[in-house]
C-alpha cells in the first residue's frame, strides 16, 4: 500500500477510508503484539514499526488535506512512541529521518508558499505535500 501510494497517489483504489482503517489497525496492533508482552519479538517488530512510519510519511506527503487520515497517522506514531522499547526502533527507522528532515525543512514555510527548498536530498513531491499540511496537523507530528 505504501509503495502504491508513493508511485501513484491519485489511484482511485487507494481511498482515505482504507488508509484510515489501516492506520487504526496498526495503532492497535503494534503496542499490543510487539515487544515483551506481545507475540512478536522485538527484532521482528523493527520491520513493522518501520513500515508504520513509512505509511504515515506517505500519508502526510500525498494526502495532506485528509484530516482523519492525518489524525490517525499521528495517533499511530504517538502510540508507538509511548512504548519505551519501541522508541529505539523509531529512531533506527530510515523513514523517521526523512520525516524529521521534512518537518525541519518545511517548518518555516507557509502551507501556500510556492518556494521549494532546492538544496536538499528530498523528493520535491514529498516537500510540497508535507508543506501543504495545515499547521495543526504539522504540530501533531
Amino acid at each position: 500500500l505504501a509503495n502504491n501510494l508513493a508511485q501513484n497517489p491519485n489511484n482511485e483504489i487507494l481511498s482515505p477510508l482504507l488508509g484510515k482503517t489501516l492506520l487504526w489497525f496498526f495503532e492497535r496492533f503494534i503496542p499490543a503484539y510487539i515487544g515483551d508482552g506481545g507475540i512478536y519479538p522485538i527484532y521482528e517488530g523493527e520491520k513493522i514499526v518501520s513500515f508504520a512510519i513509512t505509511l504515515s510519511l506517505h500519508f502526510y506527503c500525498f494526502w495532506p488535506q485528509e484530516k482523519q487520515v492525518l489524525d490517525m497517522a499521528s495517533m499511530l506514531l504517538v502510540s508507538i512512541a509511548k512504548q519505551p522499547k519501541m522508541r529505539k526502533m523509531i529512531l533506527a527507522a530510515p523513514t523517521w529521518n526523512q520525516l524529521v528532515s521534512l518537518h525541519c525543512l518545511t517548518a518555516g514555510l507557509c502551507h501556500n508558499d510556492n518556494s521549494v527548498v532546492s538544496d536538499c536530498n528530498m523528493r520535491e513531491d514529498w516537500l510540497k505535500g508535507y508543506q501543504r499540511m495545515n499547521y495543526e496537523d504539522r504540530s501533531a507530528v
